[in-house]
């Protein structure tokens, strides 16, 4: 019988990335790229691989995988770790993906600038944070240093939670769909009610619906922290715009250039040799609000935000 926790702890004690588990195959782990078979396993049945999952998917999860096919969700075992769980059909049989979790974010990789004590201190506004790659890890440490720097109450709404974080100095409630809630209009109510200092969201699906209930607590005096899927500070703009209705734009925009204090986005050079990512952690001017307010136009919105505020500008290089 295959034992699910045993190749978990596998999983971590050999510190691969990922585990798979699909019927007619033995068991899979994969280290740097190469994929390893478990030699000394037996291949995975399909009754095997359905009894981990009815064992330890949450129903609406479970719910989600019959009408679509595949869902993801996070799984702990105590003593052994925390892993982001994806369970996908192939060839109409059962298959299963397993990433550990990190509970530490390497912070020197971020090489976030020491000035941004007005993004750990805000306490209304809005921060957002594009990215493709890092955005998670670069969450994780601002919320990490708002809870130990100051007492205050912090809520995160997040798709599936990479890193638990630490109360420390303050109340960290952390929020992951699927497990903790189902609705997310109902999240936001209830977020509504709790009136966190800080408030993190991260999910994969955004409405309008969404992006207003999220303006609304920013509004309600909250420092909402938004992390998008994005590449530049266009990018970032452009996609807030985009969940408005058309009917709406001047009133999204005179919102977005209110609320909205900082950006911290990823852009990607490419060199002869190879492509590195740099983040630019911008602080919002007067200047930039009132261009983008007036002028709807990102593009000299930009030009006059590094024209203003060079010296709260940072890039930095990560390598990969």
């Amino acid at each position: 019988m295959l034992n699910f926790n045993e190749y978990l702890a596998k999983l971590s004690d050999n510190e691969c990335s990922e585990l798979y588990f699909t019927t007619g195959l033995k068991p899979c782990l994969r280290k740097n790229g190469t994929p390893y078979f478990c030699e000394e396993s037996e291949p995975c049945t399909r009754e095997e691989i359905e009894s981990i999952i009815k064992n330890i998917v949450p129903s609406s999860a479970y719910n989600k995988y019959l009408e679509q096919g595949n869902t993801s969700f996070s799984h702990s075992v105590p003593g052994v770790g925390r892993y982001n769980v994806n369970i996908y059909k192939q060839r109409n049989s059962a298959a299963m993906l397993i990433k550990p979790v990190f509970k530490q974010v390497n912070s020197d990789e971020l090489n976030i600038p020491n000035n941004i004590d007005h993004i750990l201190s805000a306490k209304s506004g809005i921060t957002v944070i594009s990215s493709v790659t890092h955005r998670k890890e670069i969450a994780a440490e601002l919320i990490s240093r708002i809870a130990a720097d100051r007492n205050c109450l912090i809520v995160t709404i997040e798709d599936i939670i990479k890193y638990p974080l630490r109360s420390n100095n303050s109340l960290v409630f952390q929020r992951e769909k699927g497990i903790d809630f189902v609705s997310t209009d109902a999240v936001f109510d209830f977020t509504n009610i709790m009136h966190p200092d800080v408030l993190y969201v991260d999910l994969y699906s955004v409405d309008w619906q969404t992006m207003k209930q999220i303006l609304d607590i920013a509004e309600g005096g909250t420092h909402v922290i938004v992390s998008i899927k994005g590449f530049g500070f266009e990018s970032v703009i452009n996609r807030l715009v985009e969940y408005c209705p058309n009917d709406y734009n001047n009133m999204i925009y005179s919102k977005i250039s209110r609320l909205l204090n900082n950006v911290i986005s990823e852009k990607v050079l490419y060199t002869k040799k190879d492509k590195k990512s740099i983040y630019e952690y911008c602080h919002m001017t007067q200047e930039a609000k009132t261009e983008l307010k007036t002028s709807h136009d990102v593009d000299k919105t930009k030009k006059v935000l590094f024209e203003t505020s060079k010296s709260s500008i940072k890039c930095d290089e990560l390598d990969d």
